[in-house]
């Protein structure tokens, strides 16, 4: 995670997010803030800054004479993520703008961002941005301990294409569904990453 001093709070922001959600911290250990800057060669005031916005995004925790914790999360409350951002998903597609192409990715994500993008509704972009800062901490376990999920990213573009939104409507929903059904084991495999924490 070397990074050049140059970097501002946004750079030290994304990178700690990054981090993150890429597995380098365990949920639930202390995140010192002293070795961390030390490891990124920024100042501890950038760190904090950064820590502090994603403490406000419930990704990491501030504790009492403590500082900042990555947070654990339930099995319960990975479930309760995917249902508010299956609701943004589905309210988003109720307003969606047909595009004259829309290019195939096989990352759901691209697409739920461009979804919610294209209403230019700055409540809904919000919230998206808040649930999408949470769940990436989990996401990468998705392709791993979730059935069918290419599929149904295929079936969420093509009817995009087709202007077909109700079956859209249908393959998000789907989507959704699968990810909650496997919540139990997403937290697991979240709780229990055996990488080292930066302590």
């Amino acid at each position: 995670m070397k990074r050049s001093n140059l970097m501002g709070y946004t750079e030290v922001y994304v990178a700690l997010g990054t981090s993150l959600a890429n597995g380098q911290m365990k949920p639930g250990e202390r995140i010192n803030t002293a070795a961390l800057a030390k490891k990124m060669d920024v100042s501890t005031t950038l760190v904090w800054e950064a820590l502090a916005q994603l403490a406000g995004r419930d990704v990491v925790e501030k504790r009492k004479g403590e500082g900042f914790h990555f947070v654990r999360l339930s099995g319960s409350a990975i479930a309760d993520l995917y249902r508010i951002h299956g609701f943004v998903i589905d309210l988003a597609l109720e307003r969606w703008v047909p595009m004259t192409s829309l290019r195939m990715n096989r990352d759901p994500w691209i697409m739920f961002d461009k979804i919610v993008t294209r209403t230019s509704d700055a409540g809904l972009l919000g919230i998206a941005r808040y649930l999408n800062d949470r769940m990436r901490m989990f996401r990468r376990y998705e392709r791993k301990l979730v059935d069918g999920l290419p599929s149904i990213t295929s079936e969420l573009t093509e009817a995009l294409k087709a202007g077909k939104i109700e079956e859209a409507r249908k393959a998000g929903r789907h989507f959704h569904d699968q990810c909650q059904a496997a919540a139990p084991q997403l937290s697991e495999a979240y709780n229990d990453a055996r990488q080292s924490p930066i302590t």
